[in-house]
């Protein structure tokens, strides 16, 4: 349960802020873009420090009046491309295991649906365009086609180019359907901590304040919270580059964006496959008792992993708006494809910090073990093998997202990255 955190208020990144969108969840990722796109009269978000607390409530509400739109926009879109993939003769026993919830799920959820002979394909090129609600939603389905991936079943050996295309929307869908709801959750969870009473919170939802307090009023899951405090963290070593100290590593003076870019994603690379076997072999020893040795523990170690380094490298001024730069400039080269690069690479780059701030989670703790020779506790070992799991995790979504959609050659664009 969760109605704040302390002194410190809403747990995760506060609705107003710059970097709110910047979410460990790709799908949560998608639907906040969608929100933001959808409540464009609200004043520019402003440093966390800095916003006043009636602006704080106020974009609060507007955002959870576009949540409650983008939520309603996507559920049409995913019984339209449903009933569209029906129509194409798609069987709901293919449908439920395209989407993993079973051939009876899947009848249940989309029978009785029909499509209009009005009704623009969702594989149309135009399908998305637009600046309505209806084109905002249909544009964050497809973005995430990009990176959704469809089982087929075995006996369909050469599956149809476009049931593969229709399957993908509807599980993209679905997904930030999902995602829309738990957001819908996690904004109304602010503006509680906020003091936003329950029947200004009921007037946009449009029910009565006893029926959203008893929907909502439970909060964000447990573990849940932990990822919104782990992407906060994030999200602040992201924006706050120009605080770090990049000059203790000699291989960074002087960076280039493209080098910065390269470094980070080969780091990252790296990073992954070391954290790996760090997580494998210190769970043996936490089972074992074997936690006399605290110099064998080492994460944060320069010699022998680049996360820290790939998020110094990542956050140097100017890298992250000049790889955006990049970014749009690449999209013009492949606009035939109509993939936009900007938001993922801004999403990759976020798990690269966020990669960073798990693995620094207990670095204080291990660097005080190795400095006094003093025995980890199992509990302070089992506490750094989670976050060296969440930290691998973190770095081994970026570089799957990136390798998917082929963000790795942006990196080598420009005279002066080689």
């Amino acid at each position: 349960m969760l109605t704040a955190d302390g002194d410190a208020g809403w747990a995760g990144t506060p609705c107003t802020s710059q970097v709110w969108i910047l979410t460990v969840d790709l799908n949560a990722f998608m639907v906040r873009h969608g929100i933001v796109a959808l409540a464009p009269d609200l004043p520019e978000p402003a440093p966390e420090d800095t916003a006043d607390p009636h602006l704080r409530r106020r974009t609060g509400l507007g955002y959870l009046r576009a949540a409650m739109q983008l939520q309603k926009e996507v559920r049409e879109q995913e019984d339209a491309i449903a009933a569209e993939a029906v129509s194409c003769g798609i069987s709901f026993k293919v449908i439920g295991q395209a989407l993993s919830i079973g051939k009876t799920a899947a009848h249940k959820a989309y029978s009785g649906l029909w499509m209009s002979d009005s009704t623009v394909s969702c594989l149309a090129p135009e399908w998305s365009d637009g600046q309505s609600p209806t084109s905002v939603a249909r544009y964050l389905i497809r973005q995430l086609c990009f990176v959704t991936k469809v089982d087929m079943p075995r006996t369909i050996l050469r599956p149809k180019q476009e049931w593969v295309g229709m399957l993908a929307c509807l599980k993209s869908a679905r997904a930030l359907r999902s995602s829309a709801e738990a957001t819908v959750r996690e904004v109304v969870a602010e503006l509680r901590a906020l003091g936003v009473p329950w029947r200004e919170i009921a007037d946009i939802l449009g029910v009565k304040p006893t029926a959203a307090q008893k929907r909502f009023g439970d909060g964000v899951p447990a573990d849940r919270l932990a990822d919104l405090r782990r992407e906060r963290e994030a999200a602040d070593l992201l924006i706050s580059g120009h605080e770090l100290d990049y000059h203790r590593n000699r291989e960074l003076e002087g960076i280039t964006t493209g080098r910065a870019l390269r470094y980070a994603m080969d780091n990252m690379r790296r990073a992954r496959d070391h954290g790996t076997k760090y997580a494998e072999g210190l769970w043996a020893r936490v089972q074992r008792g074997d936690l006399d040795k605290p110099d064998d523990l080492a994460w944060i170690d320069p010699a022998t992993n680049g996360i820290i380094q790939a998020v110094i490298a990542l956050t140097a001024p100017g890298v992250l708006a000049t790889a955006l730069e990049a970014g749009q400039q690449w999209d013009e080269l492949i606009k035939k494809d109509r993939l936009k690069y900007s938001p993922f690479m801004l999403y990759v780059f976020f798990l690269f910090a966020l990669s960073g701030a798990y693995a620094t989670e207990r670095f204080q703790i291990q660097m005080t073990a190795r400095s006094e020779g003093v025995e980890l506790t199992a509990e302070e070992a089992e506490a750094c093998v989670m976050a060296a799991i969440n930290a691998v995790g973190a770095a081994n979504k970026a570089v799957e997202i990136a390798e998917t959609l082929g963000i790795d050659k942006i990196f080598q664009i420009g005279k002066d990255e080689s």
